[in-house]
């Protein structure tokens, strides 16, 4: 330990000694590292990061490709569901231990009134699976049920930074009503920190509430008038996520209940026998779902370079320290000569 301290002293003496090249090493080593941070910073936002839920390895987004054409689609682009579809995969329990559906409340933030004072927020109903299928526990008060969804519950679930940010973390927070888009929901619950939901777009939601059959709160803030959740079997505008069972792999589960995804599809809204046949894809969920496909060899790329930026900084500084230790000749002679290693 004193041979540590010792050398730590002699190290920061010759720095001391040469303030040009200390400035010079540090400074481009920093650089280096910046570069590597900020580009790794992105890349784990965009491709990398996965759920705060217990085992995020086997959540799965659904995907629609080759929609019939006559079916109609809100949403994110090719991740939009309908309700029959919805109904026929949350029995298919040799594949998935749970099926979730979600969607959100408006295309942006939602309108919503507490105690007088108008704001608006992210907000979006879900099935009432949603938090004991994700293993997801909420600090206070409790999630929804299967009987919340199938009654339509008046009842909301906040996420842990509204509760904060709102609300001051007030521990009465249970039981009090926040109107949403007019209708008075009772808060039954409180996320856990560091969970937003699911939404592929937005890492974080502000509120959830079960599916709700009412008009004022239709999926993505639709008019009533063109399509409902349960009353339009061919509106697809509900996003699903499941939790695979151990051991099946997206690919097999796809491949699997395809035959059946194109029947629920089919019963609903028939396709033209001419029309290329929906197919179901089933993606892991990791980094921001929207943007993925479009960045990731970009950023992998970036990634590759801003590395090898880094190797060049550290060969320039040892190739400063060897400059340097070449002019100290004398100072190892001598050293040596006195018996240092």
């Amino acid at each position: 330990m004193f041979g540590l301290a010792q050398g730590l002293r002699h190290t920061f003496r010759q720095l001391a000694k040469s303030p040009v090249f200390t400035a010079v090493s540090i400074l481009t080593i920093a650089l280096g590292m910046g570069a590597n941070t900020a580009i790794f910073s992105v890349m784990n936002a965009v491709l990398l990061r996965t759920l705060p839920v217990p085992n995020p390895q086997q959540l799965v987004y659904f995907h629609l490709k080759n929609q019939p054409l006559n079916t109609s689609q809100t949403g994110y682009g090719d991740m939009s569901m309908s309700m029959p579809v919805f109904a026929a995969m949350r029995t298919r329990k040799e594949v998935f231990q749970d099926v979730i559906g979600f969607a959100p409340l408006a295309f942006e933030k939602v309108a919503v009134r507490i105690a007088g004072e108008p704001e608006e927020v992210w907000g979006e109903m879900v099935s009432g699976n949603f938090f004991t299928g994700l293993g997801v526990q909420p600090v206070l008060g409790r999630g929804f049920t299967l009987q919340d969804e199938s009654t339509h519950a008046s009842i909301s679930v906040l996420s842990y930074a509204w509760w904060k940010g709102r609300f001051g973390g007030d521990q009465e927070i249970l039981g009090k009503t926040v109107y949403i888009k007019g209708i008075p929901v009772t808060v039954i619950g409180v996320a856990p920190p560091g969970f937003g939901g699911v939404d592929p777009a937005h890492r974080r939601m502000d509120f959830w509430i079960p599916l709700q059959n009412r008009p004022e709160l239709n999926a993505w803030g639709a008019p009533p008038t063109d399509h409902t959740l349960y009353g339009s079997p061919n509106w697809l505008a509900l996003d699903i996520v499941s939790r695979l069972q151990p051991g099946v792999t997206a690919e097999q589960a796809a491949a699997q209940l395809t035959p059946a995804f194109q029947n629920a599809l089919a019963s609903a809204s028939p396709v033209d026998p001419r029309d290329q046949k929906p197919l179901l894809v089933l993606s892991n969920i990791r980094g921001v779902e929207s943007l993925r496909d479009d960045y990731e060899l970009p950023l992998r790329f970036l990634m590759s370079m801003v590395g090898l930026v880094l190797l060049i900084a550290c060969a320039n500084v040892v190739m400063l320290m060897m400059a340097r230790n070449a002019g100290r000749l004398p100072e190892f002679c001598l050293r040596q000569a006195l018996g240092a290693n």
